[in-house]
């Protein structure tokens, strides 16, 4: 009895530790994820450096290893990182993470203030390689009924539902008013604000199958009842969209449509500092010259 507990223990004795490059891949991972969670972004880098040593290329740990670089400011890094990862982007589990790398690589650029790269980045999240015809059609007739009936008559004739590149077009949206093309402006934030209003008419009509848009006046008030699409809006910047197509607008010389979005939000009685920055322009309408904010 006693020899064999000898030999067990010799044994355990002769076991290597249990170090990290032992780990299997997908342990090193979830640990990296708990660190970085966690804050403790060295510990983190440490993990994720060891997944990236497995012959099977990883292309989630090496965008994981491009964001903590960027959440540091080592934006060279951090772009080569993420470029790195798009290119290994056929190895992904799942395939639409691959939008969310173009983003970060889209932050990376602005940082850098590299504005080509930035806005070339955002068009091929939206992936028009050449001029989409069908689309071209639908931002002038959303422009032409604005200017010819307002804002209310848009949202009783059109309808457009929400996608995954809602956020490429709102960020175009804003660098282009950022730089003074206001009618590029119009034409990228027209689309999402019609997309995020249908999405929350189409909520509506699932809860009641008898509702119908009114008119926006009215819409606000419904907004105002609503916790959940209050922070549907909130989450999405909508105050803020609605607030820089009035912007653009204004800027173009149309003041009769800029008010109009801008007294639309004065008048939902919601509370948002786009809300109060609109009341201002009412008084005193003007462009403001601000840098760019992702």
């Amino acid at each position: 009895m006693r020899n064999s507990l000898l030999i067990i223990c010799l044994t355990l004795l002769s076991l290597p530790l249990f170090s990290l490059d032992k780990k299997p891949n997908w342990v090193n991972f979830q640990e990296a994820k708990m660190f970085y969670e966690s804050g403790n972004f060295r510990e983190a880098l440490d993990y994720y450096l060891q997944v990236t040593k497995s012959p099977t290329p990883n292309p989630e740990a090496e965008y994981m290893i491009g964001l903590l670089y960027l959440e540091e400011g080592e934006l060279e890094i951090a772009e080569e990182q993420i470029l790195k990862a798009i290119s290994l982007s056929h190895y992904l589990q799942v395939k639409e993470d691959l939008m969310f790398y173009k983003y970060s690589l889209a932050k990376v650029y602005l940082l850098k203030d590299d504005y080509d790269s930035y806005v070339s980045t955002l068009k091929d999240i939206i992936g028009k390689s050449s001029i989409d015809l069908q689309e071209v059609r639908d931002q002038r007739a959303y422009y032409d009924t604005i200017l010819e009936s307002g804002v209310n008559r848009l949202l009783h004739l059109y309808r457009k539902d929400a996608d995954n590149v809602l956020n490429a077009r709102i960020y175009l949206g804003y660098y282009y008013n950022s730089i003074g093309k206001y009618l590029e402006s119009v034409n990228y934030l027209l689309s999402p604000m019609l997309s995020l209003v249908t999405e929350v008419i189409n909520d509506n009509i699932k809860q009641d199958r008898e509702y119908v848009f009114i008119s926006m006046e009215q819409f606000f008030k419904e907004v105002g009842k609503n916790k959940r699409v209050q922070e549907y809006f909130e989450e999405n910047d909508f105050y803020k969209l609605f607030y820089y197509l009035g912007e653009s607008f204004y800027g173009l010389g149309l003041k009769e449509q800029a008010n109009e979005f801008w007294e639309l939000l004065v008048n939902s009685n919601l509370e948002s500092k786009w809300i109060n920055k609109a009341k201002k322009q009412l008084k005193d309408p003007s462009l403001e010259e601000w840098k760019f904010v992702y």
